[in-house]
Formats: C-alpha cells, sequence, structure tokens
C-alpha cells in the first residue's frame, strides 16, 4: 500500500497523532499499523521531532494544555480524567 497522507486516513492520523505527542503504542492501537509502519509514516511525513517538542512545551497543543493545567483550579480533576481515560 503507498502512503498517501492526503488520501489515507490512517496515514495522516499517524502524523496527526505524532505531532500531538502520542506515543507510537497509542498510534499503533489507535491505527491498527504495526510499529515499523509507524515509525515509516513519521519520518516520510517529517514529524519525527514533534513528540520532543511537545514534551519540552514547544508546541502550540503543549502550550495550551500547560494554560489549561496551570491556570484551572479544576486542575486535579483534569489529570484524575486523563488517567481514567487511559484506563479504558
Amino acid at each position: 500500500m503507498k502512503i498517501d497522507f492526503q488520501v489515507n486516513e490512517n496515514d495522516w492520523t499517524v502524523l496527526a497523532l505524532a505531532i500531538m505527542g502520542f506515543s507510537n503504542q497509542c498510534i499503533m492501537d489507535y491505527t491498527g499499523y504495526t510499529s515499523g509502519q509507524v515509525n515509516y509514516r513519521i519520518k516520510k511525513g517529517e514529524v519525527s521531532n514533534c513528540r520532543r517538542d511537545y514534551r519540552n512545551g514547544k508546541t502550540d497543543i503543549a502550550y495550551g494544555l500547560m494554560q489549561i493545567g496551570l491556570g484551572n483550579r479544576d486542575a486535579k480533576l483534569l489529570v484524575q480524567t486523563m488517567h481514567c481515560i487511559e484506563m479504558i
């Protein structure tokens, strides 16, 4: 199967999830791709540094989440909710 980020929704989804900082395991579970398929699409999409940038707080998504978490009195509720979602 040819990789096409504009036509194949799963190929695009790999890039979107990587840019948002999600792990390969998460992307594999969501798309059904193997580790090699995920890595190859991340490399071809040229987004391999995005997760590092996310963890370092250098992306708009990371910054927005920090603002929500730090500026929101219900930050503990947010963390608890995220933990519950991970358990599903």
